[in-house]
């Protein structure tokens, strides 16, 4: 007879979280460690400029690309992880199925890292679910898996009317500043351009009431079909009205926040017989040499570390 303890041993996740992007993951290891399940979430410091890592438990902060994978080794090695979570960076998929053979990994990509391909990195074959965290991805993934936001993002008030928020950095799809600035005048609204590469962070604690100041966010990237950043969302969480720039005259008030939970329910769904069957299938390849013979990618030998960058 199985107790009652053991079957909720069994039910126990433990989510190994390789990196951050833009902060989406954070929720997600600070939901499992608050409702019974352990998670670790490693990133780098550097590229946490807004605290959306270092704010919750669980998460490990490193400082070099040495420290992180050596960190991601150690974590792969020793910590048991019940499924693994890969974010943007495709060396940490190599190692996450080098050193865990038979442990379903999530691998997700971002945007920024694939946007510019015509087909996904041949190393995502290596994880039972490649998901994307935008509609407009859907081509390089197996699922839409949109990024949860704190529920403590909602309207603070002090909203002034007439007014509108939009952030730039060098790296989007576009600089579409000019036509923020065009359609805030042909409607009489004062802009606000965040320069992200520039100007200083705002404290992830302090952003629901910074963008509740608002009426509109302005989702100006240049994307020609609807994809909402993170910030985007955040936003309407917060009731603001967005606009994006692919339909300038529509708001875009009915859009689903995903929640942590909805991640909770794809870790459990990869336990299913089907994604047992497909990894027994996959562990009849030897991951190391086919990733030599086809990537040519080296695998990571005992004590060694990778110390290039990203």
């Amino acid at each position: 007879m199985v107790s009652q303890e053991e079957e909720k041993n069994e039910d126990k996740l433990r989510v190994l979280i390789l990196w951050n992007t833009g902060g989406s993951l954070a929720e997600v290891c600070d939901w499992l460690n608050k409702n019974g399940h352990e998670s670790v979430i490693i990133m780098r410091s550097e590229y946490d400029k807004y605290g959306h890592t270092s704010r919750v438990s669980g998460s490990v902060m490193v400082d070099s690309a040495r420290d992180f994978y050596s960190t991601c080794i150690k974590y792969l090695k020793e910590w048991n992880p019940t499924h693994i979570h890969v974010s943007t960076i495709i060396r940490a998929l190599v190692l996450a199925r080098q050193y865990q053979r038979r442990t379903p990994i999530v691998f997700e990509y971002h945007g920024g890292e694939i946007r510019s391909r015509k087909k996904p990195h041949p190393e995502v074959s290596l994880a039972d679910i490649v998901a994307v965290s935008t509609n407009d991805l859907l081509k390089y993934g197996d699922i839409w898996l949109d990024r949860p936001i704190p529920s403590w993002f909602e309207y603070k008030g002090g909203r002034v009317q007439g007014t509108a928020l939009m952030t730039y950095h060098p790296n989007y799809h576009k600089d579409q500043r000019e036509m923020a600035k065009k359609w805030c005048q042909e409607r009489g609204v004062d802009l606000t351009i965040i320069d992200r590469s520039v100007d200083a962070p705002i404290p992830y604690e302090e952003m629901p009431e910074f963008l509740s100041k608002y009426e509109y966010y302005l989702e100006f990237k240049g994307f020609p079909e609807l994809s909402l950043s993170k910030n985007a969302i955040e936003a309407i969480a917060c009731g603001c009205k967005v606009v994006a720039d692919a339909y300038p005259n529509e708001i875009i008030d009915n859009y689903k926040v995903v929640t942590s939970k909805d991640y909770y329910e794809l870790y459990k769904s990869m336990q299913k017989p089907r994604f047992t069957l497909r990894r027994a299938l996959r562990l009849l390849i030897s991951y190391p040499k086919w990733l030599v013979g086809r990537l040519g990618v080296k695998p990571l030998k005992e004590g060694e570390k990778y110390a290039d960058g990203f």
